[in-house]
Order: C-alpha cells, then structure tokens, then sequence
C-alpha cells in the first residue's frame, strides 16, 4: 500500500509492505546400501549416503543416488514442513560388480594379513593361533597351532619353510607343518621377516635389534638401533636392507651387517638422533625400479636415492600401510583427504615417480596391489591406471591382498579367506608390486 501526505509543500512518501511468511521446510534423510553413494538433490550434490539433509523447502524434489559399479536411482520425494521424510534405497549391482569366487575357507579367527603363496601354489595365512597352509582348491593341507596369537604376515623361504613372528620368538615352520626351530629375542617382534637370496633370514625386534640369522637358526649378525623396531625390512638384488626405527632413522645396512647410511625421517628439523621419539616410521619400505627407497613416518612419504639423498617428499595428514610401485614408476599408498569440508576419507594416492599428484580416488583402506595388467588391486575393488573404478565386489573392505600368477586374488574378511577370480595374469612386472614384495612376502625386490 502505498500513502502520499502533502505537507508544507513537501511530498512525503510512506511505503507499506506486508511482513513476509516465514520460509517452510523439512527434513530429507537418506540411506542406502551399500553407503557412500552421492546424493543429488534438484540436479544439486548433497553429499553421501548415509545423511540427514535439512532446510529442504516443502514440496516435491528431484532425489537421485550413483554410486560406481550401481545402477543411478532416481525418484521423488515430498517434503512436509518441520517432517522428516526418510527414503531407504537397495542400490541395483552394475555389470562390472566381480563376486567370482573360486572358493572360500573360514578360519578360527580373524583373517587381516597379507597372505603367502608358495612356489607350488600353497597359500598360507594366519588366523587367531593359527598358521594354515591351503591347497590351491581351498582345501586345508595343515594347520600349524603356535601357542600365541599371529598378528603378520608370513613369508616363505626357497626351500618352503614359512617363517613368522610369534610374541618375542622367530619360527620357522617345515612345508608339512612342523616346526623346525625358534629363535627369541629380548622383546616382542612387531613385522614380518625378509628373506635374503641367500636365504638369511633378517627382522627387528622391540629390544632395539635388527638381526640376521641363517636358515638353521644360528646368529649372524645383528644391528643395535636408539629404539623399538616395528617395521618390516627390505632388500635389493646388490645386498643392501632398508628398515626404519622409532628412533626416527632409516637405516640401510649391506649383508654383513655393516651401515652403509641412514636418514632421518619423521620428527621435527634440528632433531639430532641422539634421543628416542614416540613416532615409527611406518610399515615397510618399498623399492623403485631405478634403486629408490620410499619410506612413510605419519603423514609424509620420504624418496630417498640409494645412497640416502632426499629426492623429495610428499605430506599429508596420515598415511595408512606401506606403498607400492607400478611399473611404470607410479607409486601408489592409502591416506587420508578430505573431498568435503572437514570430513575424513582413506583414499589411494597415485604419484608420479618425481613425486607429483596424479590422482586420488577413494574411499579406500590399506595398502594396494598391482597386477600384471597395470590394475590396481585392493580388497574389494579394482581400479584402473587413470583411477577410474573396473570392478568391484559387494564383500566390503578389508587389509591387504596377493595375487597368484593365474590372477587368482586372495584376501581375508573377517573370519574367512577368500578366493576371487580376476582378469590379471598374476603381479605386476615392477619392482614392488606389493607389500613384502613379492607373492612369497619375502621383502625382496620384486623379480618376475
């Protein structure tokens, strides 16, 4: 409405406007499964599955779900003012989902470790107490009962003898399930054994010691270091064996047993070595095809040259397992980033070999797997060489995975070992292919 007064030959204009009605909206929640699909709401993104979405004005919208490897769901959904209106959706499997199992095996406890696979096709894991040895149709060969619980992943010599770490002690088991020796140490062994070409058995313990030992169980020699040793080792066809410490060193070390460099990695600048720090440098170094060491300690990935120069280094928040390298140089690894605002996500990192992005896909847990056809493999899912999804299984998530040379892919979830058929011919043609290496997880260069 609107009122003219004249006034002493002024015009004065007041304006009147009715109070605008409060904006109605409502609530939208939205679940699917599986979780994780995208949310468009109008044609607008909103997020993943599962999420409560509010403000959402009243009155009918446009919802649709993707997620890769599922049919996109679309329908709508009317809102109610100050009304939760919750939309529930099975997402339909795509063509490329792979639930190709061979076989499955259940265990009498958790399976999370890298499995073992032998020269003759033997797979080995372990599980609660338990070491097994399966044949390659899945049938149980042995069950080995080492009195303690097996948290790592075994390795297995040239001559079939299956060594892990059990509490303080270093067994080695026969190819029919007998254990041959153990050799103790004065703390706890947190990692899994290298095993050298001349069949030296190396690992580090938490009494400080890195030791070397012969297949007939006797010292060679070992390596004091400032603190707990809680990472896997690794070696190279001329002799040289990487490993980190809590002391925030990563050591190499020739065949004798002698230091040949090392590197500080993980804390703060200034900080002589002298002193033992809280942090460890990850789980294992990986080797690149031109002799690179790439080590992690928390959020930083370090690429040392082979006399312990820094190449350079690549910092993240947090980085989960150990990395890996394809064979065209790529070096891939599991951290965290964050795709919206301040949630938290696993992704794999894929970097060039100069230590550039070239891409991050995720979520994703763990250490990835690379196979012969340049697929990167993780449990549950298959990526290509650009990050792109291949397949994927509708099993989940789980550790770490190893490939046999007719691309069978084994990996554990929950109380079972699993067997998958895939398209690969084994692993990748690169010198690190995997975590420990190669199909043996003998922590050596991989050599196909």
């Amino acid at each position: 409405m609107r009122k003219i007064w004249l006034l002493k030959g002024f015009v004065i204009v007041f304006l009147f406007t009715g109070c605008e009605e409060p904006t109605q909206t409502g609530y939208i929640r939205v679940s699917s499964n599986p979780t994780g699909a995208s949310i468009y709401l109008d044609g607008d993104y909103s997020g993943e599955t599962d999420r409560l979405i509010s403000d959402v004005l009243v009155g009918s919208h446009e919802l649709r779900l993707e997620l890769d490897d599922y049919e996109p769901w679309q329908g709508t959904v009317v809102v109610e003012e100050d009304d939760t209106t919750s939309i529930d959706v099975e997402l339909t499997p795509s063509d490329s989902i792979n639930d190709e199992f061979l076989w499955t095996f259940n265990a009498d406890g958790r399976v999370y470790c890298c499995p073992a696979i032998g020269e003759d096709g033997t797979i080995y894991f372990v599980a609660s107490t338990y070491l097994y040895a399966l044949n390659p149709d899945g049938s149980l060969k042995w069950r080995y009962d080492a009195g303690f619980r097996l948290d790592f992943s075994p390795a297995v010599g040239p001559d079939g003898t299956i060594y892990i770490p059990c509490d303080s002690s270093m067994y080695a088991v026969d190819h029919e399930g007998n254990l041959k020796w153990e050799y103790p140490t004065g703390g706890d062994i947190y990692s899994s054994p290298a095993i050298g070409l001349d069949t030296t058995i190396y690992f580090g313990s938490k009494d400080h010691n890195f030791y070397a030992i012969t297949p007939q169980a006797d010292l060679k020699w070992e390596y004091p270091t400032y603190d707990e040793i809680v990472t896997c080792p690794a070696l190279t066809p001329n002799g040289m064996i990487y490993f980190g410490s809590e002391d925030h060193w990563l050591y190499a070390l020739d065949t004798a047993g002698e230091l040949q460099w090392k590197y500080p990695i993980g804390p703060s600048e200034g900080w002589d070595g002298n002193q033992p720090t809280s942090r460890w440098p990850g789980h294992s170094p990986a080797v690149g095809p031109n002799g690179q060491i790439y080590a992690v300690s928390g959020g930083d990935l370090y690429a040392l040259s082979s006399t312990g120069g820094l190449l350079w280094k690549y910092d993240i928040d947090n980085i989960s397992g150990s990395p890996v390298v394809g064979p065209d140089g790529t070096i891939y690894f599991c951290g965290e980033y964050y795709p919206y605002d301040e949630e938290v996500y696993y992704g794999i990192y894929a970097l060039k070999p100069d230590g550039s992005l070239k891409w991050i896909e995720g979520p994703k847990i763990y250490s990835p797997t690379v196979a012969s056809d340049s697929s990167i493999n993780l449990p549950g899912h298959c990526l290509n060489p650009d990050g792109s999804t291949r397949w994927k299984s509708t099993l989940g998530w789980s550790y770490c995975i190893n490939i046999g040379p007719d691309g069978t892919i084994y990996y554990g979830l929950s109380t079972t070992l699993y067997a998958l058929k895939s398209g690969s011919q084994g692993l990748a043609n690169s010198s690190w292919p995997k975590f420990r290496g190669d199909a043996q997880n003998t922590g050596r260069v991989n050599i196909p």
